[in-house]
């Protein structure tokens, strides 16, 4: 599979996660009484979907070639993984999940902004993928904060949200990818 086919799928990938979220948020704003087992499994695989987007991030080479960018998205879309991995925990093991959910969930939001803001400061990325993955990093931790404050919780709004920036993201990252400019450069393995 060529790199624009990785990107591309992974823009697909992130859009699907994103929607899938924002439906899920939906969903428990309108019934509270949905955001059990089978919500919990769902919104595992939805992130799950979204992990996949931070390494067609990674792999399209939006933040230029500085050394800090790469790692955060990989540290990410790692983390990514293991907050759908404790989403699903949650379905099944809510006591255990709770321990892990919190650093889990901190982490991620940090390595998505340091990404973000490489991604910012980079010139190779192209408009709208320029500010699209900071947003996803800080929207999850600002919504929720504002969430708090405000006392509203749980916080389904901002989970609703936070998927509409995903599938923005998504719709971006594919259309970059469909771009022949040098305005994305896909990162290369060395070949």
């Amino acid at each position: 599979m060529t790199t624009t086919a990785t990107i591309r799928g992974a823009g697909f990938a992130t859009i699907l996660g994103g929607i899938s979220l924002f439906a899920l948020g939906l969903d428990a704003i309108v019934d509270h009484n949905t955001s059990g087992s089978i919500w919990f499994a769902a919104a595992a695989g939805a992130i799950s979907l979204l992990a996949f987007g931070v390494f067609g991030l990674e792999r399209s080479g939006a933040a230029g070639g500085g050394r800090v960018a790469p790692v955060a998205f990989r540290v990410a879309g790692t983390l990514l993984f293991l907050f759908a991995a404790a989403h699903l925990m949650l379905a099944f093991f809510p006591d255990a999940a709770d321990a892990v959910l919190t650093p889990i969930t901190i982490s991620a939001t940090l390595a998505l902004t340091v990404a973000g803001i490489a991604v910012l400061r980079s010139p190779a990325s192209p408009g709208p993928l320029r500010g699209l993955p900071l947003l996803v990093g800080v929207w999850q931790p600002a919504g929720v904060a504002v969430s708090i404050s405000l006392g509203f919780w749980p916080p389904f709004p901002v989970i609703a949200g936070w998927g509409l920036c995903w599938a923005a993201l998504g719709a971006a990252l594919v259309a970059a990818s469909g771009t022949r400019s040098a305005a994305i450069r896909p990162a290369t393995s060395g070949r």
